[in-house]
């Protein structure tokens, strides 16, 4: 006896999916919990003077741009204190205003030596291995962040000169973009950058603007979203951002005193912090960072301290697989290629077919005599 297809059951499933094809990333609204902090001002092992910058290895080891003490620190994830290194200066392995600190998947360390203008690179140890300066199209720039892709192509945020540049990790330049100005494509005072796991996407927090950018690897123009105040969405001084597995961003929104969180087209999903100095409050956030198991660290500048947090319960993330199947956005945001110096094409849309599909199964369901 054949049975009869439950009809309400497959329009419903079919909903759903296209649901996850057309919003890819989307989440509940996601609350974070405080689990930790460490580090008070000072010199010593584990203290701080402005820590400016904070990244996360594959290991879960937490490092920290201690930028007035002009070192970086080691800690495992917890906050103990497992090893410093550099001193004031400009030799090898000496900084001076280390700004921004990122680790690639092998656990070299990558510093940006702010007023040195240049690039450090150590092993997770602290041993140095090499250095170049920021140097590109006949001028030498301030790196204020740093970031790398899974390829090991390295991404500078240059803060003077209101652009974007892309080394190689052994430092040789591969191109740039950006310029000063508020249009798309252009910077004011661009401070932190990260890199989605694809290697494919780059998102720029655009300062002075309040927004963020989001580019193509090779530097070409996608989307923005954000404007200055304290709403949702809204920024006031957008300094640190990352990326966690499912491809959500996470900004440090400085002079709010916060953290907000929002899926890759920049769909806003959570936020939490305020000023003060109790337990997750924050005074000027510099930058976040995020772990492989989805927990977060802050580099909480002014109250000289590291935080933790975890994201409560299950997230019921969808991984953000889906994010080249089309070139719809979720917010109100257009595209524009043509600002900008970097010497590739920009990557073509796809068009949304499996969108297409599933919306002809649901309009087939609804026809009287489709069963």
């Amino acid at each position: 006896m054949t049975e009869k297809i439950d009809v309400n059951l497959v329009r419903v499933v079919l909903t759903l999916l296209l649901i996850l094809v057309i919003f890819p990333g989307v989440t509940a609204d996601d609350t974070y919990s405080y689990l930790t902090q460490w580090g008070s001002e000072g010199t010593g092992n584990g203290q701080f003077d402005f820590p400016w910058s904070v990244a996360v290895d594959t290991s879960g080891h937490v490092y920290v741009a201690d930028t007035i003490n002009n070192r970086v620190q080691k800690f495992d994830s917890n906050g103990t204190y497992i090893a410093s290194w550099g001193a004031w200066g400009s030799g090898n392995g000496h900084f001076s205003e280390p700004a921004g600190i990122t680790a690639d998947l092998s656990g070299n360390i990558y510093v940006a030596d702010k007023v040195n203008k240049r690039i450090e690179k150590f092993d997770s140890n602290g041993n140095y291995s090499s250095q170049w300066n920021i140097w590109a199209n006949d001028r030498y720039g301030t790196p204020s962040d740093v970031a790398i892709d899974k390829s090991a192509e390295v991404y500078v945020t240059d803060g003077s000169n209101h652009r974007i540049l892309k080394f190689y990790s052994n430092g040789t330049f591969i191109t740039s973009w950006g310029s000063e100005g508020s249009g798309d494509g252009q910077f004011f005072l661009p401070k932190g950058i990260a890199i989605d796991n694809s290697g494919n996407y780059v998102y720029v927090a655009d300062t002075l603007n309040n927004r963020i950018q989001k580019f193509y690897s090779n530097g070409w123009y996608i989307t923005k979203w954000g404007s200055k105040g304290s709403g949702d969405g809204q920024f006031n001084g957008p300094a640190g951002i990352a990326v966690d597995s499912f491809n959500n961003i996470y900004v440090a929104d400085e002079s709010n005193n916060r953290i907000q969180k929002f899926n890759s087209n920049g769909l806003f999903i959570s936020k939490w912090g305020s000023k003060g100095m109790d337990d997750g409050q924050f005074n000027v956030p510099h930058d976040v960072a995020v772990d492989l198991s989805g927990n977060v660290y802050v580099a909480d500048a002014y109250n000289n301290r590291i935080q933790k947090f975890s994201l409560n319960g299950s997230s019921n993330q969808v991984p953000a697989v889906n994010s080249q199947l089309t070139t719809l956005q979720t917010v109100n945001y257009s595209i524009h290629t043509t600002n900008t110096t970097a010497t590739q094409s920009p990557q073509p849309g796809y068009i949304p077919i499996i969108a297409v599909i599933l919306t002809a199964g649901i309009v087939l369901l609804n026809r009287r005599d489709f069963l």
